[in-house]
């Protein structure tokens, strides 16, 4: 088992935002977060990257716990990249993926180092922005080179906060395509909070659905889209059907 959340409690003083909350996530599966606005899906992410607190539970990797962990061990097992990136510095894309090698370099960054940045960027395929500054790009230009960064850091579970949501639908499907074939290919594990259905049941093996601070629905992805679950969690209509394998949501109306 590569990622166990036991019983996971957290609050915002006497606001509980999640209730003991419970998951696993083998390597090479990809496991998607979904709820409306406000229903802790990046407090959870958040919990479980000792950016935030828990107050109650457990969070392992590898049966080891990261409230015992280092900053520099949670650093080589966990890799975050947030939802929100507007806040850039003058820094060009190669130095930006370089940090995420941080982790391991002592007093200066290796050949290997150097190595394993310009071959993700080149899977990323940012080779041609290499030697741009990050402030002088587009949103969806920076997402794609904080998950490098990510990447770079050689992570047994990268954590994605919408990783879509500042993409056009080809970037879209290209990050989604380049995700999926890393945990596959590299057994990692994907843990990411997403807003579309069709593409949370395109790319994961496993949803949750929060909801009052808990898990509202927990399996795969096939069994958890259904429009009886989206009508509860979400307060719209709709039509559920299987194409390609995957389930197609289509929006219908809004509950009165």
């Amino acid at each position: 088992m590569r990622l166990n959340v036991d019983k996971l409690s957290f609050s915002y003083d006497e606001k509980l935002i999640l209730s003991e909350i419970s998951f696993s996530l083998q390597g090479g599966e990809i496991l998607s977060l979904l709820g409306p606005n406000g229903t802790g899906k990046t407090t959870l992410l958040k919990c479980i990257n000792r950016i935030l607190r828990i107050k109650s539970g457990d969070v392992r990797v590898e049966e080891d716990s990261i409230l015992q962990m280092s900053l520099q061990e949670l650093s080589k097992k966990i890799a975050y990249v947030p939802q929100y990136t507007n806040a850039v510095f003058p820094i060009s894309v190669v130095d930006t993926v370089l940090m995420g090698r941080t982790p391991y370099a002592c007093n200066k960054y290796s050949k290997k180092d150097h190595d394993i940045v310009f071959d993700i960027i080149k899977k990323m395929e940012l080779e041609k922005f290499a030697f741009r500054y990050i402030n002088e790009m587009s949103g969806g230009e920076r997402q794609r080179v904080f998950i490098a960064r990510a990447l770079a850091q050689a992570p047994k579970i990268i954590i994605l906060d919408e990783p879509t949501s500042s993409l056009d639908l080809k970037s879209q499907l290209f990050i989604l395509e380049i995700i999926s074939d890393l945990a596959k290919k590299n057994n990692l594990s994907v843990l990411m909070t997403i807003h579309d259905l069709n593409l949370a049941a395109m790319f994961s093996d496993k949803i949750i659905m929060l909801k009052d601070a808990k898990i509202f629905s927990y399996g795969k992805a096939n069994a958890v889209l259904t429009k009886e679950n989206i009508r509860i969690m979400y307060g719209v209509e709709t039509c559920v059907s299987t194409e390609a394998g995957y389930k197609h949501v289509r929006l219908l109306k809004n509950i009165k």
